[in-house]
Order: structure tokens, then C-alpha cells, then sequence
């Protein structure tokens, strides 16, 4: 018994380490997301033809790959075939697109074989202007070489004369000139009908500066205090951003009009502030759509940017987004806050302490997060309390070297403002617009 028990341990001892020994080795995941390798037209392209076809390359092979044309009329529709072969997507409008027309194309949802999920992509090109073509002059029969017979008789004269027409009876030979001349240049605003002005100038922190920066203002316009706010920006010439509520627009449409025509960029911050996660898709298309009429109502202008509500976004509201032309996600840097610190909302707040969190978040590219309405509203605050916050703020960025600037969209992620699509640019003074 003991022999055979010796000999029936090793084996089985035997045969489990070769199980380990012939396993196959644990494969390691692939965690490198897909991205847009080449695109056509490609980015910032001008004079494309309006029937042009979108060719997009990925890196790897994709799934569930989702594109918007974004126009200044919403998106157009479009007929969408993925070539697995080459990784291609090819994107047909289904009729020609609008002509002299800057066109933002957005990419997103795709994901590769081991479901990692690509970054939102996004590029624009313009597509050409209509231009009136020059007519074909008619040629000339050449005079004839042989002299012209000579009548023997001299020609009936007419007792009445002929009649003069008193309209052309074909079209005035010439080229026809153009009511306007197609542009040359184009804004880098997104689309939107039409959009805010004025058009942003330099991208770049102006040279021998620290930055730029942007202050941000949600919840109003307030009746007492986003004047006061305007009054200050328009005494030191800065410009700011505006975050509106419909709710509020419709009662104070004359300041939204004056934060318009004043130069500052105006924002669809909803109508009236709801928390979208908590509402349904269909109140949450309401509330983006009804405050973005209210704006064109009261100013002229459709906004270009949205900003969530408590900056929570949703599906849905990402959807009727793109459906509007409009860039959402607007956030803002928010790093720092003295102590005990809750928002500049809060009544009990100085404007020392507010100053000191705006100027505790500022660094190149940061939108900085403000109130003009809302909470801030209820606080009555007395005159002289924004004034004073904000020329505190004024005096530590002319120490830095920082400027003033207005939110815009981005093409990429913003490590200065959550992550979101948005950047900070000057706005060309108003001689140069």
C-alpha cells in the first residue's frame, strides 16, 4: 500500500505543474482609445464645394461611430457608410449644403474592438460663396473683306419712326457686380444663426502677457445687478461672459440686449435653472430651446455656448445641443477657495473674500465662475459691492500680466476649465469689427 501510494502522489504532482507550465499567459488590455487620424476637408478649409463628401480615418478599427454636420441652420441630414477595410467613414450630405457657410463637424461615441471610447473630435471648414459668373462676351462677326452692293435705289424712308422700347428687351450685356463681395476672411466662432458679435479677435495670450482670462456670470440678467456689472466692465473697456436664464430675459430683455450690444458674449444657461439629471428628456429640450428663442427675441442673436445648470450634463440635453448648433459643456476652474468658502452666492461673503477666489483660480485659459442673478440676487447687496470685488480683481491681474477676455468654443478638451471644449480669446476692439 505504502508503494503505491508513492507512486500515485508524484503523478498526480507531476501533472498539475505541467497544467501550470503549458497555460496560456493572461493577455494584457488594450487601453489605447481610437482617434481621427486625417480627415477631408480638412480643418479650416475654405471654398469647399457645397456637395463635397466627409472622409474620416481612424487609427484602429471603430463601432458606433456618431458625426454631426453643424451649420448656422442646425444639422443637415446625411447619408453615413464605415469602410472596415481602410477605417474610413465617409459622410454624404443628403443635398447640397448652404454656400458661403462655416460648418463645424463633430465626431464621438466610436469605439474600438477592447471598447475603449474615443475623445470627441471636432473641425470646420467653410464651404464656397454663391458668386454671379461673368457672362461669355458674344463675339463679333468680322466685317467682310468684299464691299457691300451698292442699292440702286434708295431705301423706303418709314412715315412713321419705329418705336423705342421702353424696357430692354434681353438681359444688359456685362458682367453682373455682386450686391456683396463673397468674404475673404471668416470668424472662428462656432455656427449659430446668426452669431453673437462681435467676432473674436486673437486666440493666443497677447504677446508679453501672462494669460488671459475670462469671468463668467450665471443666472441673470439681474435688474440691479448685472447693470452695475456692465457699468464697471464698460468704464474699465473689459468684457465678460454672460450665462443667462430664459425666465429672466423675458422680463429684462432690454439689459440682455445691452450685455449684446455692449460687446460681451451672451450664453443659454436653461430657462429656469433645473437640475437636468432630474427632469425628463422632453422638459430638458424646453428649457434649451424656449431660452434660446427668448435670447434671439430679445437681442437678435441666437446664443453659441451653453452652460448646464449646476454644470451636470446629460444625454439628452447633448442632443438637442448639436440639433441647435450650439457647444455645451461650458465649465469653468475652480482649484482654490478660502476657508469655508461655499460660492460668491452666498450672502454672507465679502468682496475681499470673493476677490480672493477669483484671483485664486486665475491662470491662462480659465473661465472663472461669477453671479449676477439667482442667489446673488436675493442677497441685496449694496452698491458698490461688485464694483469693488471686481476692481480688486482688475488690480491683481494688471500686477500679473493677465487680460481679460470672453468664452468661445475649443476644439479640444480645456485642462483649465474642467475639461470642458471652451477656451478664452480677446475681442477685437470695436473700431477693428
Amino acid at each position: 500500500m505504502r508503494k503505491a501510494l508513492l507512486l500515485v502522489v508524484p503523478v498526480a504532482i507531476v501533472a498539475g505543474m505541467a497544467g501550470v507550465a503549458n497555460a496560456a499567459p493572461r493577455p494584457v488590455r488594450d487601453n489605447t482609445r481610437p482617434e481621427v487620424i486625417a480627415v477631408n476637408p480638412a480643418d479650416n478649409s475654405i471654398n469647399v464645394a457645397v456637395n463635397t463628401t466627409i472622409t474620416i480615418k481612424f487609427s484602429e478599427p471603430v463601432t458606433n461611430v456618431k458625426v454631426d454636420i453643424m451649420g448656422k441652420k442646425g444639422s443637415p441630414a446625411t447619408t453615413e457608410r464605415y469602410d472596415a477595410s481602410t477605417m474610413t467613414l465617409t459622410v454624404t450630405p443628403n443635398k447640397a449644403l448652404n454656400p458661403g457657410i462655416r460648418f463645424t463637424v463633430a465626431v464621438w461615441g466610436a469605439k474600438d474592438t477592447a471598447g475603449n471610447k474615443m475623445r470627441q473630435t471636432a473641425w470646420q471648414f467653410v464651404t464656397a460663396a454663391v458668386t454671379v459668373p461673368t457672362p461669355t462676351p458674344t463675339q463679333t462677326t468680322p466685317a467682310p473683306t468684299v464691299p457691300p452692293v451698292v442699292p440702286t435705289t434708295p431705301p423706303v424712308t418709314p412715315t412713321t419712326p419705329p418705336v423705342t422700347p421702353t424696357t430692354p428687351s434681353g438681359p444688359t450685356p456685362g458682367p453682373t457686380t455682386p450686391t456683396t463681395e463673397p468674404p475673404t476672411t471668416f470668424p472662428t466662432t462656432p455656427p449659430a444663426e446668426p452669431t453673437t458679435p462681435p467676432d473674436p479677435g486673437t486666440v493666443d495670450p497677447p504677446a508679453g502677457s501672462a494669460g488671459i482670462m475670462g469671468a463668467s456670470y450665471d443666472d441673470g440678467p439681474d435688474p440691479v445687478n448685472t447693470p452695475r456689472i456692465l457699468d464697471w466692465l464698460k468704464a474699465h473697456n473689459l468684457k465678460a461672459t454672460f450665462c443667462v436664464l430664459g425666465s429672466q430675459v423675458i422680463k429684462y430683455p432690454a439689459i440682455a440686449k445691452r450685455i449684446v450690444d455692449e460687446g460681451h458674449v451672451i450664453c443659454n444657461h436653461s430657462w429656469d435653472h433645473p437640475d437636468f439629471p432630474e427632469i425628463s428628456a422632453a422638459a430638458q429640450r424646453k428649457q434649451i430651446v424656449d431660452t434660446q428663442e427668448a435670447i434671439k427675441t430679445a437681442t437678435g442673436f441666437r446664443p453659441i455656448l451653453f452652460r448646464y445648470p449646476h454644470g451636470d450634463s446629460t444625454a439628452a440635453g447633448d442632443t438637442v445641443i448639436r440639433e441647435l448648433g450650439l457647444w455645451g459643456g461650458v465649465l469653468w476652474n475652480w482649484q482654490y477657495s478660502p476657508a469655508g468658502f461655499d460660492g460668491d452666492w452666498v450672502c454672507s461673503e465679502t468682496p475681499a473674500r470673493i476677490a480672493d477666489y477669483a484671483t485664486g483660480n486665475i491662470v491662462d485659459q480659465a473661465p472663472i465662475l461669477l453671479h449676477d442673478g439667482g442667489d446673488a440676487a436675493a442677497c441685496n447687496r449694496p452698491a458698490g459691492f461688485y464694483e469693488d470685488y471686481l476692481t480688486r480683481m482688475e488690480t491683481w491681474t494688471k500686477k500679473k500680466g493677465y487680460k481679460w477676455g470672453v468664452l468661445d468654443i475649443a476644439f479640444e478638451p480645456n485642462p483649465n476649465a474642467e475639461g470642458s471644449w471652451v477656451r478664452v480669446i480677446e475681442i477685437a476692439p470695436p473700431e477693428q469689427l
